[in-house]
Formats: C-alpha cells, structure tokens, sequence
C-alpha cells in the first residue's frame, strides 16, 4: 500500500510539470539580457536622454544659422556652483553631431519680467578643432523658436559662457542647442537661471 501511495505522488507530480508551460522552467538570464540589449540600443540611439533625438538641420536653417553674429562682448564666467544649485533647469550633451541640433526634454517657467540666462560649456566631442554652435529657447505651447539666437564660436572648458536672451515673452521653454556644419562633434553641458 505504501508503494502504491509513493507512486501515485510521482506520477502525480510529474503530471503536474507536463502540465506547466515550458517557459515557467525557462532560463531567465535570456530576458534579463534582452532587456540589457534594449537599453544599451536606446543609449546608442540618443546618447543624450535629456535631450529628444537629433534631428539633422536643413540647408535652409543651416544658412540662417551661419549668419547669426557671436555677440560682444562675449561674456565668459568662472563656475559659480550658487547659480547651478539656483538653475530653472540643466543639461548635457554627451554628443551632438555637426550639423545636427538637439531640443532638451525638460523645460522651465518663464515669470513675466524675468530674462532667461544660459550659461554653458562646450568642446569637441574627442580630437581637436573648434565648436560652434547656436543656442536659443524654443516655447513649449507653440513649438516656435525666439527670435533670440546666441552664436557661441569657442571651445569652453575651464571657464563657463553666459547669455541672457531678451525679449522673451511669459511662458515654458525648452533650450535648443544647433551644431554647425563646419563645427565638429561636441559636447558639453549649461543650465538656465532667471534674472
């Protein structure tokens, strides 16, 4: 009787592991590294993810942007760690393609009465040569561009650049940052502070 208890439990229990679906016994190492290959494909995709894709500038808008003047005087400013814990919002540009411009996901409120500062960092993705590139802010609601651009022709490391765009109407912003064709690669990084 004991044997024929002890055998109905074993083809009681292997019953029971022919009825369970294959995948309940599967390796999930497999998953886990399919998931690791998602993200590491979305990383080489967007190597900036504070920022939406690149997207390439057209001929057109490569033309206006190369007639932005820098302006002058230039404002170069030592790292002021008060203003960054004060920033609206920051950023950074793992790498940005000549030629290409990128728009930050994050945005921040502009009062009325207050005028955005940007104060940024850039330099050559890896090499040498100098970046230039255009900055501008780009409203929320509308998707439009300011008419404010700021041309930045220099390569900034150990110092930072301020802008304060003018002119800019109430309202939520995003920063858009341009690299030009005769630009190389860049990257760097910047927040917004309000004056």
């Amino acid at each position: 009787m004991k044997l024929f208890k002890s055998t109905i439990v074993s083809v009681s229990c292997v019953a029971v592991m022919l009825a369970l679906p294959l995948s309940a016994f599967a390796d999930t190492t497999e998953k886990v590294s399919s998931e690791t290959s998602a993200i590491q494909s979305n990383e080489i995709t967007n190597p900036n993810p504070g920022f939406y894709p690149q997207e390439k500038i057209s001929a057109e808008k490569m033309e206006f942007l190369q007639q932005i003047a820098p302006p002058n005087p230039v404002n170069e400013v030592g790292s002021n760690e008060f203003s960054i814990q004060a920033a609206e919002m920051s950023y950074t540009i793992t790498k940005l393609s000549t030629g290409n411009s990128l728009t930050s996901i994050s945005s921040f409120a502009l009062p009325a009465g207050k005028k955005p500062t940007i104060t940024l960092t850039q330099s050559p993705y890896s090499g040498g040569g100098t970046v230039t590139a255009i900055y501008t802010l780009v409203n929320v609601n509308t998707n439009n561009e300011i008419s404010d651009f700021v041309r930045v022709p220099n390569n900034y490391t150990g110092t930072n650049y301020s802008y304060t765009f003018n002119n800019v109407p109430a309202g939520t912003y995003k920063v858009k940052i341009s690299n030009l064709i005769d630009s190389p690669d860049m990257k760097g990084n910047g927040y917004i502070t309000l004056l």
